[in-house]
């Protein structure tokens, strides 16, 4: 039985090749019960910015630092946000 000759390496691609993280499923603000809207009157308003902080972590955490979208976004704002907002006071 012959062997068959081992086939060619894959061409190198001139573009970065990135694989995209899944999105972030987003947490909804849990239903109170009457019982809780009569005792803690504010706790649907602690509720939503709770789960608003909650889905924002997730967005942070799921970002890619080296996700080049990002980089031409940030290099598009003006020079100026640099001399006000220096790198360095971080």
């Amino acid at each position: 039985m012959p062997f068959r000759a081992p086939s060619p390496p894959p061409v190198t691609s001139k573009r970065r090749i990135r694989r995209r993280k899944p999105k972030p499923a987003f947490q909804t603000v849990p239903k109170l019960s009457k019982i809780e809207k009569l005792l803690y009157p504010h706790a649907n308003e602690i509720k939503e910015d709770v789960t608003n902080w909650n889905n924002f972590c997730l967005v942070m955490n799921a970002m890619d630092s080296d996700d080049s979208d990002l980089e031409d976004h940030l290099s598009s704002f003006s020079p100026e946000n640099e001399i006000m907002f220096p790198k360095s006071a971080y």
